[in-house]
């Protein structure tokens, strides 16, 4: 199977906001008052790695999970302006909705 640039771009995104993700729920978690943060974050993480893992096999089932879940991620992150980290992972969130949903639109 040959991936299109839009694919392999879906998976690099995935594969970057899982660890941007993860960081931003490891630092939230000494925060008070981000258990939602770290909930999301968590969860984003985990569909992002499953859709990068399944878009490697061909499968592009997990799409609307991914873009759902980085969506509700980025959302939530936004709301925490003055962290360097939140503000990564809302930047990282949004590319990765947007890039998967390219990337399911015009798959074959």
């Amino acid at each position: 199977m040959t991936m299109t640039k839009l694919v392999t771009d879906c998976i690099d995104a995935c594969t970057s906001c899982a660890e941007i993700c993860r960081k931003c729920a490891k630092e939230c978690t000494s925060k008070g008052g981000m258990d939602l943060c770290v909930k999301l974050c968590n969860d984003c993480a985990n569909v992002c790695d499953q859709h990068a893992s399944s878009l490697h096999k061909g499968d592009h089932s997990h799409a609307a999970s991914c873009v759902a879940a980085c969506e509700a991620c980025a959302v939530e992150c936004d709301k925490f302006p003055s962290m360097d980290i939140c503000r990564k992972c809302d930047d990282s969130c949004r590319n990765c909705a947007k890039l998967c949903d390219l990337a399911e639109a015009v798959k074959a």
